[in-house]
Order: C-alpha cells, then sequence, then structure tokens
C-alpha cells in the first residue's frame, strides 16, 4: 500500500511538477492571507522576490556595487 501511494506520487510529481509546486504555493500564499492579511502578505512576497532577484544576480557573479550602479542614477554616483 505505501509503495504503491509513493510510486502514484512520484508519477504525478514527474508528469505535473510544475502544477505541483504551483498547488502549494496557491495554499501557502491564501493561508498566509488568511492569517496574516493581504498587504503583510504582499509585503512579504516582494521582499522575498527582491531577495531571490538579489540572490540570483550574485550567483550569476555581478557584485552589489555593480547593480547599484545600473539602478541607481548617475549623481549617487560621485561617492566613488
Amino acid at each position: 500500500m505505501k509503495e504503491e501511494i509513493k510510486n502514484y506520487l512520484e508519477q504525478i510529481w514527474q508528469e505535473s511538477r510544475y502544477r505541483v509546486i504551483g498547488l502549494f504555493a496557491g495554499l501557502f500564499i491564501g493561508l498566509a492571507i488568511l492569517i496574516f492579511g493581504f498587504w503583510r502578505t504582499i509585503f512579504v512576497l516582494f521582499c522575498g522576490s527582491v531577495g531571490l532577484f538579489i540572490g540570483t544576480r550574485l550567483d550569476e557573479g555581478d557584485t552589489i556595487f555593480s547593480m547599484l550602479e545600473r539602478i541607481l542614477p548617475e549623481r549617487f554616483n560621485h561617492f566613488r
């Protein structure tokens, strides 16, 4: 019985991985909205997205200073 369930779940994971991830992400976000409220949940998701963006850039070899040079206007670069 346990082996059948395990095989079934592995099959679903292999065939519909992103649907399963989307399902659990939606359930998590819905639960967070019910517990914490809409705006607090949006704030946490925004902070997580910013962290993911920065982490991805650092993994690709960027530095914090090169990211700031691209984002900030030229007038903020006079501190160098």
